[in-house]
Parts: structure tokens; sequence; C-alpha cells
């Protein structure tokens, strides 16, 4: 009886462990999809060269405004991110699709489309 006690016990545990695994796990890419947004917007708002550190605490800032507190891995999220966009030329994607966007709303076309 006592073996069978320990089984359950360690079955309750193994399952508890694995929702608290999914929920950091679901939390993590929350987070890393609320820094893309915010790195995006970022890079939309402040324009110019040079600018990466001021975009950088515009995003900082708006992620504690949210209550996300602002660690080692949220750093390193925000320049991983900004990597990637740059590796991909993610901005130019955005800003190709910001200006259709608009010329849309205004009735005129995008001269740089083919």
């Amino acid at each position: 009886m006592e073996y069978i006690k320990d089984v359950i016990l360690l079955l309750l545990l193994s399952g508890t462990l694995s929702i608290i695994a999914f929920l950091f796990q679901y939390n993590k890419q929350r987070i890393l999809n609320i820094i893309r947004g915010l790195v995006q917007d970022a890079e939309n708002a402040i324009q110019g060269t040079g600018m990466g550190a001021e975009k950088k605490q515009k995003v900082i800032a708006q992620l504690e405004s949210i209550g996300i507190t602002v660690t080692a891995w949220v750093d390193a999220a925000i320049d991983q991110v900004v990597d990637v966009l740059n590796q991909k030329s993610g901005w130019l994607l955005s800003k190709k699709e910001e200006v259709s966007s608009n010329a849309e709303q205004t009735g005129t076309k995008d001269q740089t489309a083919p």
C-alpha cells in the first residue's frame, strides 16, 4: 500500500512539474512576441542610424511599463531579436508593408514596388 501511495505522489509531482514547465515556456514565448513587436515599433518610431541604444531604452521602458521585469534574459532576447531582424532584413520587409499600407489608405501607388 505504501508503494502505491509513493507512485501516486510521484505521478502527481511529475504532472505538476510538467504543467509548470509548459507555463514557463508559454510565458517565455509570450514575452518574446511582445519584444518582437516593441522592437519593430521602436525601429519605426526612432529613425536614423546609430540610434540602437535609444531604441533599446524605449523597448525596455515599454516592457517595464507593462510589468515585465527586464532581466539578463530579456536584455539578451532584445539583442537577439534585433540581430535576427538585421540578418533577415526584417526592417525592410516591415517598411515596405508600411509603405504599401499607407499607399492603400491614401490611394497612391508604391513607386518602389515592382
